[in-house]
């Protein structure tokens, strides 16, 4: 389930992956956290029309600087322990304190939890992209045989009974659910678990991205 305040519309301009960005930080800082887990506490994201013309400038100081400006974001986070974000007034270094901070920044080498966004973000991409296997969208080899034992065998039942963690239920795509006495069983108990049109996306109507998104206001809304 998506948490309180966070956003669901996936960033696309550099100072939207910035906003994107604070707000995760600021998400696991210890200060917010604290707030949010009282009963009753909302605090809300920084919203684009506030946070856009910020991030704006950020990314062309950083531009200036060359130096990658999510990677700067990390580090005033970092140098803050965690225990707070840094004010929106603070981004940008005054002419008189940049030259230490960028020598701090420079000094950065332990960056595990950056690393880890900077490759879910590529890995992201390469799904979006249909690089990577999606079992919700794709056909899987695996799954496709065994769809055929099972129908050969005459156990369609079998097959639906394993379709959450090994046949992944029907796809409009597959030759042995075309075959399937079951097929449209199949297909309706499967969308039944699922809080997108899953077969929009096995169709090809929908993305993967649009599904996620979808699946996130659907978690956001439980």
């Amino acid at each position: 389930m998506a948490q309180k305040g966070t956003s669901f519309m996936e960033p696309t301009t550099r100072a939207e992956i910035l906003l994107h960005d604070y707000n995760r930080y600021r998400a696991h800082t210890f200060n917010l956290q604290k707030i949010r887990a009282l009963p009753g506490q909302y605090v809300r994201d920084v919203g684009p029309r506030r946070g856009l013309p910020i991030f704006g400038k950020l990314d062309a100081w950083c531009a200036e600087q060359h130096i990658d400006p999510r990677r700067w974001l990390y580090h005033l986070f970092k140098l803050r322990k965690w225990i707070y974000a840094p004010p929106l007034t603070t981004l940008i270094p005054t002419k008189e304190s940049a030259k230490k901070r960028l020598a701090a920044y420079q000094e950065l080498m332990d960056t595990p939890f950056f690393s880890t966004i900077i490759h879910q973000g590529i890995t992201k991409q390469r799904q979006d992209a249909g690089e990577i296997i999606n079992c919700n969208r794709d056909l899987i080899p695996l799954a496709e045989t065994r769809k055929k034992i099972h129908l050969g065998a005459g156990r369609p039942d079998k097959c639906m009974a394993e379709m959450q963690a090994q046949t992944y239920g029907y796809h409009p795509k597959s030759l042995a659910c075309a075959r399937c006495p079951l097929a449209q069983q199949c297909a309706a108990e499967l969308q039944a678990t699922m809080p997108f049109d899953i077969m929009a996306l096995r169709r090809g109507e929908m993305t993967l991205q649009q599904a996620q998104v979808v699946a996130q206001r659907a978690g956001h809304a439980g």
